[in-house]
């Protein structure tokens, strides 16, 4: 006849689903199926009722949940926000060091503004680059008379 297969409130026994076999529809009088009907529709009511509620509640879940996320970002934002600004900060400071330790144009010419002084430099860096020339000319007459098919430099040229 009737059999309960879902959820039943404790509060209305009365409600649940209907199920109707061929034998009942041809048993019962058209009262009875009546009755059946409406009861059937009270539950099915009483369904979209509770299913509204869980929507209601998913949904206020939802945007709690939607709230807690945006402001966990903007946290995140704000915190990557000051962490740029420390990282500019330092970048600035950086710049700033550099130009303190590299030498000035003025500081250079204080230094050279004596003309015997920069006098000297020149004649000491160009004596330094031709001895420089000389030193590489004399190791390679040096290899090019200890050349002997024997030797370590011949075994290489070969």
């Amino acid at each position: 006849m009737a059999s309960a297969n879902s959820d039943n409130s404790p509060l209305d026994n009365d409600l649940q689903r209907i199920r109707l076999e061929e034998r009942h529809l041809q048993k019962f009088k058209a009262e009875k199926i009546a009755e059946k009907w409406r009861q059937q529709d009270k539950y099915i009511d009483y369904l979209e009722d509770k299913l509204e509620q869980l929507k209601d509640q998913s949904k206020s879940k939802l945007d709690s949940q939607n709230q807690d996320s945006t402001r966990r970002e903007n946290i995140l934002i704000m915190r990557l926000a000051s962490k740029e600004q420390e990282a500019q900060d330092m970048l600035n400071q950086i710049q700033e060091l550099k130009r303190s330790l590299a030498p000035s144009t003025s500081n250079l010419r204080t230094t050279l503004l004596d003309p015997c002084v920069n006098l000297l430099f020149e004649k000491m860096q160009s004596q330094i680059k031709d001895l420089q020339g000389k030193l590489a000319k004399a190791e390679e007459e040096l290899n090019a008379w200890s050349f002997t098919a024997d030797s370590v430099t011949g075994k290489k040229l070969m």
